[in-house]
């Protein structure tokens, strides 16, 4: 299963990026936006995890931090 690892560490690195701006901007969205996103991609985590995809589960960890990140800026 390497490639399909490689392949969701990429997007999930591409999700990433595309937060930056968001995190840079005075504009957020909403809160509960941003906590479910969070919450899905935790759930996320734990499946990669357990399904030994390391390279995803640290890339879908560092997109829900992100999302954590802005969650709490939006206050």
């Amino acid at each position: 299963m390497i490639w399909q690892d490689i392949a969701l560490m990429l997007g999930g690195f591409a999700f990433a990026l595309a937060l930056v701006p968001t995190i840079r901007s005075a504009n957020k969205p909403a809160r509960m936006t941003c906590a479910i996103t969070a919450a899905c991609l935790a759930v996320y985590c734990v499946a990669y995890a357990t399904l030994g995809l390391w390279l995803a589960f640290s890339a879908a960890l560092i997109t829900k931090g992100m999302w954590c990140i802005v969650f709490i800026q939006r206050r």
